[in-house]
């Protein structure tokens, strides 16, 4: 490996040429950059278990998230320590409490998913397109970002792909139907995304009566992927967590 690049929220911030008019959130202004995308009004993305969350954790009337300007990396880490704490007590029965904090938990991540998915949903972005045309099949990008818009990059100008060019293999690949990964390998420069991607499925629990009841018949350790999730595909981006 001769060059690793490392990119943080900045190089997604670049993008300003989603449909939405909104650029790549941040730690204090995911909340306020929702707001204003489609997805905030859509129904099937559910928030009703983050705010019941906030609202017991506040004291306060929390009816939306439009004027909320808490730190989403602050509070995902405190719901996460929450929720891994009452996974690992493997509980029969969860109090509503627990309950309220697993399916909070799940939500935060649906929302930051789906919104990051309709504002990267535009042409490629140049800034990463000019990054990719620099990167040789011995350097590595290493990003903390959910976002698809390096992969796309790297896919539009070198030889990457993204069924071996994550290092982390999938068990199948979304293209137009669910297809085996392709395994062939090849020459090409790799992208380890440390914090997972928004195009990364997997599976995920719901609860009922207490108990939990996994979506899938499918290891949290196993995962599929869409070649690129976008709001032209608004029923695989439902339900799912990465």
């Amino acid at each position: 490996m001769k060059n690793v690049f490392l990119l943080g929220a900045g190089a997604s911030k670049s993008y300003n040429s989603s449909p939405t008019g909104q650029r790549m959130p941040i730690a204090n202004d995911f909340f306020s950059t929702y707001s204003k995308l489609p997805i905030n009004f859509d129904p099937w993305a559910l928030k009703t278990k983050l705010l019941y969350y906030l609202n017991l954790r506040d004291g306060l009337d929390h009816l939306d998230l439009f004027d909320f300007n808490e730190d989403i990396e602050n509070l995902h880490s405190e719901i996460q320590i929450k929720a891994y704490d009452i996974i690992k007590a493997n509980k029969n029965n969860k109090s509503v409490e627990e309950q309220v904090t697993l399916g909070a938990y799940y939500e935060l991540i649906f929302l930051f998913i789906a919104g990051i998915n309709q504002i990267q949903n535009g042409p490629i972005s140049q800034t990463h397109l000019d990054l990719a045309k620099l990167v040789t099949n011995d350097d590595a990008i290493i990003t903390f970002n959910w976002d698809t818009l390096m992969d796309r990059a790297l896919m539009e100008v070198t030889s990457w792909n993204c069924d071996t060019g994550y290092y982390v293999k999938p068990l199948g690949v979304y293209r137009d139907k669910w297809m085996n990964t392709n395994i062939k390998s090849i020459q090409m420069p790799r992208l380890l995304k440390l914090h997972g991607s928004s195009n990364w499925l997997t599976s995920y629990v719901t609860f009922e009566n207490g108990k939990e009841i996994p979506m899938q018949a499918l290891s949290a350790d196993n995962f599929f992927h869409h070649v690129f999730i976008t709001i032209e595909q608004p029923k695989l981006i439902r339900n799912i967590r990465v």
